[in-house]
């Protein structure tokens, strides 16, 4: 993969990057694109597509944050992706802090794939009771397996208790 990519970084802390890429991969193990189980692209097989991106991250110290991109261009056997992302928070000082999370994913493929789209929805609850003892919890959905996670982190020091689903 070659990757250039130029980055701003302003005054009040905020920054915005820009890239493009030329990826390469050549399959060690038979591969779905989709991951929707349609159909595999052989071992062995040789694929490259150039790609455009960007992010813009609003100032970290901000109360509210939010933060937004995306990616177009190639995807393996003669395809196209455009994947959107954004996330919002907020903070409740000291203790409290809330984002939401969503990422948009279109994927456009030779038969047998054809078009695909996807979506991946989350939302992040943290709270701080002390300096040593914390509480984070993250819901997400995701369309592509069709799954909902649950994962909850209780930090005590050294006590740590984590439950996935």
């Amino acid at each position: 993969m070659t990757y250039l990519m130029y980055k701003f970084e302003f005054r009040n802390r905020s920054s915005a990057f820009f890239f493009l890429s030329d990826d390469y991969v050549e399959l060690l193990s038979p591969f779905d694109p989709t991951r929707l189980g349609i159909a595999d692209l052989a071992t062995g097989t040789k694929h490259q597509w150039n790609a455009f991106g960007w992010e813009y991250q609003s100032k970290p110290q901000s109360l509210f944050t939010y933060s937004f991109g995306g990616r177009l261009g190639g995807y393996y056997q003669d395809g196209n992706r455009t994947s959107l992302t954004t996330e919002l928070g907020y903070r409740f000082q000291p203790y409290v802090s809330l984002s939401a999370n969503l990422n948009y994913n279109h994927i456009d493929l030779p038969a047998p794939w054809n078009t695909n789209e996807f979506w991946l929805i989350g939302a992040e609850a943290d709270i701080t009771f002390t300096n040593k003892l914390f509480f984070a919890n993250l819901v997400q959905y995701n369309e592509q397996t069709g799954n909902m996670n649950l994962n909850s982190d209780f930090n005590g020091g050294t006590a740590l208790l984590r439950i996935y689903f």
